[in-house]
């Protein structure tokens, strides 16, 4: 029984193993057709300085556009639960009044909103609305410097600037992140579509091009 189990053992770490060996391979190397053969696997060069700028820059521009998205969803989302209070409220006490058989229910659907609109205030999310959006703006701020900074680059073409250039970035977002370390975001699909949406339009007005 011992023998069986250390084979079985052994036949699932080989097997592990050979996953792990196609997955760093997978990751490492590239395949390209010479002829209808795939030629030997080559390892990804490392992106240049220039391109790492720009990917960052691209990065940033997205993050602001996504807290921008989501303190405007929390903000519609405030304004609807609003509405939706004021109406379902109104409601029930014209039918409350006009129909004496619904009283108990008109009172416990009345006693529901009230419960809910005095925890509103109470709510993370909506309460933090205002936060996001200013760390939307701080993050617009941050783009127009380091936007700045990458023309400086491109006009004396040095990879030192490009590099100094990215340590910046980087330094100053950890900072961003360490201030707000305590303001969760969601990872929201349609809201990443949405800022998308948005680097392509400001892509075009500004590049001519669409990010790929």
């Amino acid at each position: 029984m011992a023998d069986l189990v250390n084979s079985k053992s052994d036949q699932v770490r080989t097997a592990w193993l050979a996953r792990w060996r196609r997955c760093i391979i997978g990751r490492l190397c590239i395949a390209t057709e010479s002829s209808g053969v795939h030629s030997a696997c080559l390892i990804r060069p490392a992106p240049s300085m220039r391109d790492r700028l720009w990917n960052n820059l691209i990065d940033l521009r997205f993050k602001a556009y996504y807290y921008g998205e989501y303190a405007s969803f929390l903000s519609n989302a405030n304004t609807a639960i609003s509405i939706f209070l004021a109406v379902v409220t109104s409601a029930t006490v014209a039918a409350w009044l006009h129909e004496s058989t619904w009283a108990s229910a008109c009172a416990v659907v009345i006693f529901i909103t009230q419960v809910v609109s005095a925890a509103r205030p109470f709510l993370p999310a909506l309460r933090k609305s205002h936060d996001y959006t200013q760390c939307s703006l701080a993050l617009e701020k941050l783009f127009i410097g380091m936007e700045e900074r990458w023309n400086d680059c491109e006009k004396q073409d040095d990879e030192s600037k490009y590099e100094s250039a990215v340590t910046e970035l980087r330094e100053r977002l950890h900072r961003f992140d360490c201030q707000h370390s305590s303001l969760p975001t969601p990872d929201w699909k349609f809201l990443s579509n949405r800022a998308r949406r948005r680097i392509d339009r400001f892509m075009e007005l500004n590049h001519g091009q669409q990010e790929q």
